[in-house]
C-alpha cells in the first residue's frame, strides 16, 4: 500500500472541528484532526487547494517509505514537517527516529492544548511555516542527540521543549528580513540577533522552567565564544544550548532556504565537525555522531580519484574516512582483485559523492 495526498474541496467554517487532517500540496500539515477552525484559519485555509492523505495498494517495498508513511498516519502533528532526508537515508536508526517522534508529537499535542503555546503554534504554522518545519527538526536532532548524553525523563523533555521553541522569538523579526534571499545588511542582521530574547521574552510568562529559559537565550552562543547574545564561551553555555546549537546549524545547512540552496546531509556533517572545539562543543558533536552514521555501511561512493566503491565501516573519530572496497577503477571498469583503501591512512583521496544504499 502507499500514501498518497489528493485534493479535495472542504469550505471551512469558523468554530468547527476538523474531521480529518488537511495538507497543502507538499505534504506540510495545515489543520490536524479535531483542531478549531479560528477566523483567521479559515481565511487563510478557504484560499488554499487543500489536500488530504490516502491509502492505496501496491506500496513500494522500500523499508523508509513504509516507515514515512506510517508516522504520517499515527503521528500526525509532528510527521509531516520532518525532513524527508530522515526518511530517505541510514544516518539515524529508524527505531530511534520513531522514539523520536513520537515523543515530539506527544510534547506537541500536550502544548496544543495551552492556549498561548497554541496561538504561537498556530501563527507560526500560517505564517511561518519554515521556521515551524526548522523548529520541530531542531527538536528531532536534539532528542537524538540528549538520548545519546543519557537524557531521561523530566530533563530530556525540557530538552526537547526548549529546541522546539527555540525560534518563537521570531514571530517578532519583520519577515522581509527574515526570507530575504541576499545578504542581509549589518542593522538586518543585528535584528535577527534579538529573536533569542524575544522568545524568551515571549515565553516568560507561560511559567516555563528556567532551564528552558536559558537555552532558549543562548542556543545562538558559540563553544569558542563568537556567538550571541552574550559571547559565552565552553561550559558557561548550558549544555541544552550546545545541543541545540549543533542542531539547529545542522537543520539550516540540509534545509532549502533563500538565501542558500541545501546541502547533502554528509556535507552538512562534516562542516560540523571541522568546527569541533570552535563553534560546536566536541562532547555534543561525539554524542551526534555516535547516533548517526555519516557513511553508513554498503553506501556507494565515488572518489576524487575517479574509483567508485561501497563503504565497509568508520570508526570515530574518522567518521569522513572509512575504509572502501574499490569496485570500479577511474575509467568505470570493474576492478578484478579485492581492492580496500583506508581513507584515515591515505589524505589523497577523499570521498566526493555519495549513494546511501547499493542496489
Amino acid at each position: 500500500m502507499q500514501y498518497i495526498l489528493k485534493p479535495i474541496y472542504h469550505r471551512f467554517k469558523v468554530e468547527e472541528f476538523a474531521s480529518q487532517d488537511f495538507f497543502d500540496h507538499r505534504g506540510t500539515l495545515l489543520l490536524g484532526k479535531g483542531q478549531k477552525v479560528t477566523s483567521s484559519l479559515a481565511s487563510f485555509l478557504n484560499r488554499q487547494t487543500i489536500y488530504s492523505l490516502h491509502c492505496e495498494c501496491d506500496f513500494p517495498s522500500s523499508v523508509s517509505g513504509e516507515l514515512h508513511a506510517s508516522l504520517l498516519i499515527h503521528f500526525p502533528r509532528t510527521a509531516p514537517w520532518l525532513q524527508r532526508v530522515y526518511f530517505e537515508t541510514a544516518l539515524i536508526k529508524q527505531e530511534l527516529l520513531s522514539e523520536a517522534v513520537r515523543f515530539i508529537d506527544q510534547l506537541v499535542d500536550h502544548l496544543s492544548l495551552h492556549p498561548a503555546f497554541s496561538l504561537d503554534f498556530e501563527q507560526l504554522q500560517t505564517s511561518d511555516k519554515v521556521t515551524y518545519k526548522h523548529s520541530v527538526n531542531v527538536a528531532l536532532l536534539s532528542y537524538i542527540i540528549g538520548k545519546s548524553m543519557n537524557y531521561k525523563g523530566e530533563k530530556l523533555r525540557r530538552l526537547t521543549l526548549s529546541a522546539l521553541i527555540h525560534d518563537i522569538g521570531k514571530l517578532d523579526i519583520p519577515e522581509e528580513i527574515l526570507n530575504k534571499p541576499g545578504a542581509l545588511s549589518s542593522e538586518e542582521f543585528e535584528i535577527i540577533r534579538t529573536h533569542p530574547a524575544k522568545g524568551v521574552a515571549r515565553s516568560a510568562d507561560l511559567l516555563l522552567p528556567e532551564s528552558v529559559l536559558t537555552a532558549i537565550l543562548q542556543h545562538h552562543e558559540r563553544w569558542n565564544g563568537s556567538g550571541y547574545p552574550q559571547g559565552l564561551a565552553g561550559l558557561d553555555i548550558s549544555t541544552s544550548a550546545q545541543i541545540m546549537a549543533v542542531a539547529d546549524v545542522f537543520d539550516a545547512l540540509i534545509t532549502d532556504r533563500p538565501y542558500h540552496a541545501p546541502l547533502p546531509p554528509y556535507h552538512a556533517l562534516e562542516i560540523l565537525f571541522k568546527g569541533c572545539g570552535t563553534d560546536f562543543s566536541p562532547e555534543v558533536l561525539k554524542a551526534l555522531f555516535c547516533m548517526i552514521q555519516l557513511y553508513p555501511p554498503d553506501s556507494f561512493v565515488t572518489l576524487n580519484s575517479g574509483e567508485a566503491g561501497i563503504v565497509l565501516r568508520f570508526t570515530y573519530p574518522n567518521l569522513t574516512q572509512p575504509k572502501i572496497q574499490v569496485l570500479f577503477d577511474p575509467f568505470g571498469n570493474p576492478v578484478e582483485k579485492e581492492l580496500i583503501i583506508d581513507l584515515a591512512e591515505d589524505p589523497s583521496r577523499y570521498i566526493c559523492t555519495m549513494h546511501h544504499r547499493v542496489g
